[in-house]
């Protein structure tokens, strides 16, 4: 769920163009072992311009959060949010932590094995 409307036009061009080159992703996805690239672009990938707080988030499985900006008080909503209403939720990326975390989540950071970009 992406609130700035441009911001929403520009993933939804970005996700059109991965889907243009979904054959070469697939390849990389199944030969890493991640399933089908065409199968998660074209049924599991929903991309929204409206409000986090006032969205369903019933049927999540993964959620991204561009989380630099927020505040405390808006991640402690979010928190509470996902931890109420999204029972299929398996992930959660956020570019900040949440000061609580999330009910029934653990925090994972990065190993320090990562290549450095």
């Amino acid at each position: 769920v992406e609130l700035s409307p441009s911001r929403h036009v520009r993933a939804n061009a970005a996700l059109n163009e991965m889907l243009g080159k979904r054959d070469s992703l697939h390849a990389l996805m199944t030969q890493g072992g991640m399933g089908s690239a065409k199968t998660v672009l074209t049924s599991g990938v929903k991309l929204v311009q409206g409000d986090l707080l006032a969205f369903s988030t019933a049927n999540a499985t993964v959620v991204w959060l561009a989380s630099l900006c927020f505040s405390e008080a808006f991640m402690h909503k979010v928190a509470l949010k996902l931890a109420r209403e999204a029972p299929y939720l398996r992930t959660i990326a956020s570019l900040s932590q949440f000061p609580e975390g999330v009910a029934g989540f653990a925090l994972t950071a990065p190993t320090g094995d990562e290549e450095a970009a």
